[in-house]
């Protein structure tokens, strides 16, 4: 599959060799789509899979509450500004910091 722009993706090299940047922030933004009992799916956290194995030094940022529109028609739809601001702000991303977001899930 070829990307757009594969300058805004880290590989895992890389990523090994600055895990300890000062000005890195690695987050897991695993969510799960769970099927709800009643034919329906429920979105879900995967703060618990992060608690439980995730890549050192990162921390967990919840795409379900934190980074999505929970009032948009659609699953996962982007915040409004000001609320993405403040989830990142949480997470400890600010000016000058760099960002990796990763999803342990397989996709499957």
């Amino acid at each position: 599959m070829a990307f757009k722009y594969p300058a805004f993706l880290a590989e895992t090299d890389w990523l090994a060799d600055h895990l300890n940047d000062s000005d890195l922030r690695v987050l897991d933004c695993t969510a799960f789509n769970r099927p709800d009992g009643s034919g329906g799916i429920q979105a879900e956290s995967g703060r618990e899979s992060w608690v439980m194995e995730h890549i050192p030094s990162s921390g967990h940022a919840d795409l379900v509450d934190d980074l999505s529109d929970n009032d948009a028609h659609f699953r996962y739809m982007l915040p409004q500004v000001p609320q993405l601001a403040q989830a990142f702000s949480s997470y400890g991303v600010g000016a000058g910091t760099r960002v990796v977001l990763y999803d342990s899930t397989t996709g499957s």
